[in-house]
């Protein structure tokens, strides 16, 4: 199980080559999008590898988040941030400029809540 610097590394990780991506291939906005999610996803894991705790998918995350001590919206933030990525990923989407912004703005959350409990 990885420990949590080493998933607070992986989100640096994903933080930065979603920024360079965007940068660098404006097409790719999906990706983008997808990759800040994963990022988030690493903060949520060292967050739950704090504790003891390792997923083994997605909705056995959103079960341990729903019984964690973190704050309703941030889970909710999270669920919301699931679904755009799956849109992103799945569904032959093209997202906007708006849609990049929001995955900045939820990534920013997710680690203004989780950053200060690791």
């Amino acid at each position: 199980m990885p420990d949590p610097s080493a998933h607070k590394k992986q989100a640096q990780h994903n933080k930065d080559v979603a920024i360079n991506l965007e940068a660098n291939d404006p097409g790719a906005l999906d990706w983008a999008i997808t990759i800040r999610f994963y990022a988030a996803l690493h903060l949520v894991r060292a967050y739950l590898a704090k504790r003891g705790l390792q997923p083994k998918d997605h909705e056995e995350t959103f079960d341990y988040l729903t019984q964690s001590d973190l704050p309703e919206d941030l889970v909710a933030a999270y669920r919301r941030f699931y679904r755009l990525s799956r849109k992103a990923r799945y569904d032959c989407w093209t997202p906007l400029q708006k849609d990049v912004n929001t995955a900045r703005q939820l990534l920013s959350q997710v680690g203004r809540v989780i950053t200060p409990r690791l």
